[in-house]
């Protein structure tokens, strides 16, 4: 069973800015308060439960369990742990909603609905989605995703104004929209983090990071790092 580490202090200051509780979070059903406090005083809990958690109080997994707050941090030089508990509580209700659980998940969750949604769609034209549609410039790839879920939105509102809850439809619709490019942009900043700023900083490192933390630190976490120097001071 996969365990991720949990700083204990992090998680309670976090949930309680979430106005939640270890014993709200139990009642939640995802596991038990006993299993929680046993795994925050372990100081490891299984993906199982902490996902699950993280995704019901909307905060990104990684910055619930500390990894990104000792990470940015560090970046000033300073470590949290010496911090004082005004700075730490400041510095969490700051950037709490830059880190909320849709982080976690809009990566890749674009790229994978499309794959499941056109290789069914597309087969029923004898298209090929992989070969005649995934493999164009990604450009291109990306202005196809616009158009067909323009298109296809043009033709689902003729005929419907809500959505299966009764919610606006064009809501999601243009979700959908928004989603596609930030999909986009974040191809392009991963493109520019592993040609340049990797390269840039392991040849520059910036203090408190070892080569091999910049070397194998994942694409976006690098460059929220360097965001969050490039505006330095909480």
């Amino acid at each position: 069973m996969e365990k991720i580490k949990v700083n204990k202090d992090i998680f309670f200051k976090i949930i309680n800015l979430k106005n939640y509780s270890v014993v709200k979070l139990g009642k939640a059903g995802i596991c038990n308060e006993k299993t929680i406090r046993r795994s925050l005083n372990a100081g490891k809990m299984s993906t199982k439960f902490f996902n699950p958690i993280a995704e019901l109080i909307n905060v990104d997994p990684k910055f619930l369990s500390g990894e990104i707050v000792y990470s940015l941090v560090r970046l000033r030089n300073v470590s949290y742990d010496d911090l004082s508990e005004n700075e730490k509580n400041k510095f969490l209700s700051i950037y709490l909603d830059k880190f909320t659980y849709f982080r976690k998940v809009k990566e890749d969750s674009i790229k994978l609905d499309n794959d499941e949604i056109f290789t069914s769609i597309l087969s029923v034209f004898d298209v090929d989605y992989k070969k005649q549609i995934q493999s164009l410039n990604f450009d291109t790839y990306i202005e196809f995703l616009k158009d067909f879920y323009y298109e296809i939105g043009d033709v689902i509102k003729k005929y419907v104004q809500v959505d299966a809850y009764g919610k606006d439809f064009t809501v999601e619709f243009y979700k959908i929209i928004n989603d596609i490019e930030n999909f986009q942009e974040n191809h392009y900043i991963e493109q520019y983090v592993e040609e340049e700023l990797r390269p840039g900083l392991l040849e520059n490192l910036p203090g408190g990071y070892s080569y091999m933390q910049i070397k194998n630190m994942p694409a976006f976490d690098l460059w929220e790092l360097h965001l969050f120097d490039l505006n330095k001071g909480f």
